[in-house]
């Protein structure tokens, strides 16, 4: 992991020293911004920088952002897979272009479905099975193609039909590679769904001659296969019924399909009373709770009890039964199985343990169940769990709904200061290091290296001038040391003379020195510069670093951590939370194993 932060930091130094001059400190920031984004550790970096043009910047670094991440996505089934081999945008635009433009599937057809309409871009199809609409439906999330229950299908099938655009060329990725068409018997309901499942009505293909002529294809389509249905849902009245009727019928399927399935649970014993054994455990602790608080019409555990008993001693009965017994046996042991059938018979006429329908979806890592008729759902988990869960649910809130529900008095707890004050000194180097003209006087500036150089030269030519001064004093002494008869006025004079000259041009010198001190051209000193971005940053956090971040518009989720949050909003609030309905969570024990239970809708 250093390894590859210190690629990436050298690939981001180097590629800033490069095109420092091309590129606006601002353009820069933006580049390296979405360099990071990208997959690949920055390696687009450079080649963003050569191939970007700085006068037309903003619409081509959108373009790249998309054109590169699909890049990333295909490269390896292109002829040049490495990036710098693409020598401009559009180089590498008509390539992904032409790649993209080449027919990669064909379709085929199966059993339930017709083929409405295929030509070099597109198959369309009609699913009328629910199999069908499976099949053609894979890799998109249409709830018409959920392999989890076919009621959607069934209700988009019953009330118009579907129509499903294979698109030939484009890849998965695409959120259009697929296209569901709903064809509503009730003209003007027509909808269009994209791939993730989205309705739209702009883009892609609506509006051109193109679509016009490919819908009216699935008009004559639908109006060939399906008179019936048009001219029930032409009339206001019958059209009323008929959805009626189709409604009803929808809840009839689903409450038999679901009764069918209780049934087969019953029948193999899904949730054996007595035995701790995964979802059984947390049916009983639910049953048994709203049997016990008058939530639910069912039995209380000595009937229970007393029903596993007589099932056993059935059980029992059959098989000494089947050992061969007398015939005055026989007739005992049939005659009591006759008894136990009647008394099993009427256990079953109340709600039993079966009437719990286990949900295909946990909430938060807790068990759901729906109570059969009544469409009443409860979640059960471990009373050791819950708080996790609790913790999790909060945790969701703050992912739908981030952090703004919580106020700042409790927020401001949970704030990472170093990660704020590493943000705002970011804003401020920036800003001193531009401008460092606007925080300091020119005579803060440190010497340039040409004016040190300068004064390394002067004062040594002041040293050879004071070494010979040293030597002229030297002669000068000798002179004077002489006797009378032998002195050399005009020799000392001229020595004199020297000396002085030596002595003024110094002075010249030293003040040389002065002048060019007192005039730094240099930068300013790195410990001023970091001084002052600490006085900014402390100046601007102020003690308060919650309230910087709202200034600054920042996200303030970047700057917590989600989990200690969630965690201290279930230690002040408790997990309560977690109950939807009524906030309120109860408990009960079963097998000596304690579970918390609340009800959901």
């Amino acid at each position: 992991m250093k390894f590859m932060n210190l690629l990436q930091e050298g690939r981001v130094e180097d590629f800033t020293k490069k095109f420092s001059s091309k590129f606006s400190q601002n353009q820069l920031s933006q580049i390296i911004e979405l360099s990071k984004d990208l997959p690949g550790n920055n390696k687009y970096l450079m080649w963003l920088g050569n191939v970007l043009d700085p006068t037309n910047f903003d619409g081509a670094l959108e373009k790249l952002n998309v054109m590169l991440n699909r890049f990333y996505e295909v490269s390896n089934k292109l002829e040049r897979k490495e990036i710098e081999k693409y020598q401009s945008i559009e180089d590498l635009l008509n390539t992904l272009d032409e790649y993209q433009n080449r027919v990669r599937r064909t379709v085929e057809t199966v059993e339930g479905s017709d083929v409405v309409y295929d030509d070099e871009n597109f198959t369309v199809v009609a699913p009328y099975t629910y199999e069908a609409s499976c099949y053609y439906g894979k890799g998109t999330k249409w709830c018409t193609a959920s392999k989890d229950s076919s009621s959607h299908f069934n209700k988009y099938n019953n009330e118009g039909k579907l129509f499903y655009f294979l698109d030939k060329k484009k890849p998965t990725s695409d959120k259009f590679y697929k296209v569901a068409y709903v064809y509503g018997f009730e003209r003007g309901k027509d909808e269009f769904y994209d791939a993730p499942d989205n309705s739209f009505n702009e883009g892609w293909l609506i509006g051109t001659d193109y679509l016009n002529g490919i819908l009216e294809k699935i008009d004559e389509y639908v109006k060939s296969k399906y008179p019936n249905e048009l001219e029930i849902f032409a009339d206001e009245k019958r059209r009323r019924e008929e959805k009626e009727r189709i409604e009803r019928e929808r809840q009839q399927n689903i409450i038999r399909q679901t009764m069918e399935e209780a049934d087969e649970r019953r029948q193999n014993n899904y949730f054996e009373y007595g035995v701790k054994d995964g979802e059984a455990e947390y049916a009983w602790a639910l049953y048994l709770y709203l049997v016990n608080n008058g939530e639910f019409d069912g039995h209380d555990e000595d009937e229970i009890l007393e029903y596993y008993r007589i099932r056993n001693e059935r059980d029992e009965l059959n098989d000494e039964l089947s050992s061969g017994v007398g015939e005055e046996r026989e007739f005992e042991i049939e005659e009591r199985i006759d008894e136990i059938d009647e008394l099993i018979s009427e256990y079953l006429e109340t709600p039993d343990i079966y009437y719990l329908i286990p949900m295909r979806y946990e909430h938060y890592g807790l068990k759901t169940f729906e109570i059969l008729e009544s469409s009443q759902e409860w979640v059960v988990g471990l009373t050791s769990e819950i708080e996790e869960a609790a913790v999790e649910y909060q945790k969701g809130l703050i992912d739908e709904m981030g952090l703004e529900g919580y106020d700042d008095y409790f927020l401001s707890d949970y704030i990472d200061e170093d990660e704020v004050r590493a943000t705002a000194r970011e804003k401020y180097e920036n800003w001193v290091y531009d401008d460092p003209d606007s925080y300091f006087d020119e005579s803060d500036k440190e010497l340039s290296r040409n004016q040190e150089e300068a004064i390394n030269s002067i004062e040594a030519q002041i040293e050879d001038k004071r070494e010979s001064i040293s030597n002229l004093k030297e002669e000068l002494e000798e002179l004077e040391g002489r006797d009378d008869d032998e002195w050399d006025q005009d020799s000392i004079d001229d020595i004199e003379s020297q000396i002085s000259d030596l002595e003024s041009e110094i002075s010249d010198l030293e003040y040389e020195i002065e002048d060019i001190k007192e005039n730094p051209d240099g930068d300013y000193p790195d410990d001023m510069i970091e001084e002052k971005i600490d006085e900014l940053v402390d100046k601007a956090i102020g003690g308060d670093p919650l309230g910087f971040l709202k200034r600054e518009g920042l996200d303030i989720s970047n700057y917590v951590d989600v989990d200690e949050v969630a965690q201290g909003a279930v230690d002040a609030d408790g997990i309560e939370g977690i109950a939807p309905y009524d906030g309120v969570i109860n408990e009960e024990d079963y097998l000596d194993t304690e579970f918390s239970i609340f009800r959901y809708n």
